[in-house]
This record gives structure tokens, C-alpha cells and sequence, in this order.
């Protein structure tokens, strides 16, 4: 389990490769070749995957329960996620970012920065609909939602609820589909 969890751990930072003795991973460790937020993560990375590891043989041992390498390699992912963004130069980088790769992070001086998103109403008399689907993971559980506003910015009408297992583009498409359908047309006349 141990060798599997490491190896996709290294890989989210762009190498392939096993490391066949825990000093080769200890040396590693003091030669990151790095700038600052790739030491940074590289350093917490490591050290969330040891936490893990420790949790996890202690639960085997204590509790007798034994989770799928799998599931500890997404703890230490989570972990590590979450311990960077509450660092100040991971604060305006994007989870999206993360959670999908290291290996951008480790080789740019600076991430990109938060963009702050701004709703443009619509022209006087006009409604605008936004709307936005999503799945977990790209074929799992699904969800659409949207909100339709004036252009005084007033929410005249919002949907939301499941729509089953689908992908991500599927949920999509069905937020505009079941977003234009269900609108009530006596809302749109005031």
C-alpha cells in the first residue's frame, strides 16, 4: 500500500518512478529542485503522508479496519490540500489548481492569483439566467441548480436538485435544458 500511495504522490508532482528505500524519499526531501511554493508543497505533501500513514497503520492495528490504498492516497491529497491553503502564499490559489496537479505549482514562482467573477445584469426589461451543473467525479452523483434575475439584480426565480448519475458536461447541458423549461412564463411578463 505504501509503495503504491508514494508512487502517485510523486507523480502528482510530475515524476514517474518508485523510490525503492525510504532514505532515498528522506533525501529527497532536503533536495527538492523547487522554487518556494514547490518546497513548500513538496515539504507538506511529504509530511501529511506520513500522518496518514501513521492514522492508517493505527487503525489497522487498533480497530481492525483496513481502507483501500485508494482512499489513503485521496487523505493525503485532502490533507495536503487543506494544510496548504491555510499558508499565505497558497491563499489565493485556486483548489482547482491543487487538486489536479502539483507539478504547475511546483515550477511557477507565482500561482495564479483569485479572479474575482462579477455578474454583469442584464439591460432594463431583460432577465438573465445563470445556471451551472455538476457531477462528483466524472460519472457519479449529479446536481443542477440556477437563479433568474432583473436587472435591478433581483432573484425572480432559483431551481435546484439532483439529477442522477452523469457526467459533468451532462450535468451541464441538463441545467440549461431544465433551466429554460421550467421557467414559469408569468414570471417573465411583470
Amino acid at each position: 500500500m505504501a509503495r503504491y500511495v508514494w508512487s502517485k504522490i510523486i507523480s502528482r508532482f510530475g515524476s514517474v518512478g518508485v523510490l525503492s528505500k525510504i532514505s532515498d524519499l528522506l533525501e529527497s526531501w532536503a533536495f527538492s529542485p523547487w522554487q518556494k511554493n514547490g518546497k513548500i508543497l513538496w515539504n507538506v505533501a511529504l509530511l501529511t503522508t506520513f500522518w496518514v500513514f501513521w492514522k492508517e497503520r493505527n487503525t489497522r492495528l487498533f480497530r481492525v479496519l483496513v481502507k483501500s490504498p485508494d482512499y489513503v492516497y485521496i487523505n493525503v491529497v485532502v490533507l495536503t490540500i487543506a494544510c496548504v491553503r491555510a499558508l499565505p502564499s497558497f491563499r489565493f490559489v485556486l483548489v482547482d489548481d491543487l487538486w489536479w496537479g502539483w507539478s504547475e505549482a511546483c515550477m511557477d514562482s507565482e500561482l495564479r492569483p483569485l479572479v474575482a467573477q462579477v455578474w454583469d445584469p442584464p439591460r432594463e426589461g431583460f432577465f438573465k439566467l445563470n445556471f451551472d451543473g455538476s457531477s462528483f467525479r466524472n460519472l457519479g452523483p449529479a446536481a443542477v441548480g440556477g437563479l433568474l434575475r432583473d436587472y435591478v439584480e433581483e432573484t425572480c426565480w432559483a431551481f435546484l436538485f439532483p439529477t442522477g448519475i452523469a457526467d459533468s458536461n451532462e450535468a451541464e447541458i441538463t441545467a440549461v435544458h431544465e433551466g429554460v423549461r421550467l421557467i414559469d412564463p408569468s414570471i417573465l411578463d411583470k
